[in-house]
């Protein structure tokens, strides 16, 4: 019995620009070759990704996974030594 229509699961998907496959429990095989599509596509997105170059800024760790670059703690800096 078909839960959910395929125009409306795959205009879901659509609205949040996400992956949509029909699969059904009678066939595994329908699980497995979505479940394969969506592994290549994370593979193909993270090789992407790491290939790009990235900027170069001096940062440096204030605390927890928080980070500064050496501008902004100079323009605090220069800004507290205000004497106006």
């Amino acid at each position: 019995m078909r839960q959910v229509q395929y125009k409306e699961g795959k205009d879901f998907a659509d609205s949040f620009g996400a992956f949509f496959a029909e699969t059904t429990i009678k066939d595994s095989s329908t699980i497995d070759a979505a479940f394969q599509i969506l592994i290549k596509m994370v593979y193909i997105n993270k090789t992407e990704e790491m290939s790009k170059p990235t900027p170069k800024k001096n940062y440096k760790k204030l605390y927890a996974g928080h980070y500064t670059s050496n501008m902004e703690e100079k323009k605090t800096k220069k800004d507290n030594d205000c004497k106006c």
